[in-house]
């Protein structure tokens, strides 16, 4: 089912992404130095490599923003993981206490052969 629900929303966006490669392989001129129009820092590249560029880096800092604003999120997680955890422990060896003091209690008390 996943694998079906992927090719249905990445075989349009990965159709989209080559027809627009194709139609805008002209070169544009991307300079590094924004004072000189003609400098040396600049180079050309094709139109769909520029907006791929771009989409890609929003893509990143998008996601590193997010992550970065969960922060608080998985601190909690982690915090509520570690507090399961110990009172887990804690209720496993109070059980086992518990246990030994039915044990010890029941081998205390007479047998009901030996009362009779």
């Amino acid at each position: 089912m996943r694998t079906f629900l992927k090719i249905i929303i990445l075989g349009p966006i990965a159709v989209a992404a080559v027809l627009l490669a194709v139609a805008n392989r002209a070169p544009v001129r991307i300079v590094l130095d924004p004072f000189a129009r003609e400098s040396a820092l600049g180079f050309d590249v094709p139109l769909f490599a520029v907006i791929l560029t771009a989409l890609a880096t929003g893509l990143l800092l998008g996601g590193l923003g997010t992550w970065l604003g969960q922060h608080r999120y998985r601190r909690a997680a982690r915090t509520y993981r570690r507090d399961l955890e110990r009172q887990r422990a804690e209720a496993d060896r109070l059980r086992v206490a518990l246990a030994e003091e039915r044990v010890g209690a029941a081998a205390a008390l007479p047998s009901p052969r030996q009362a009779a």
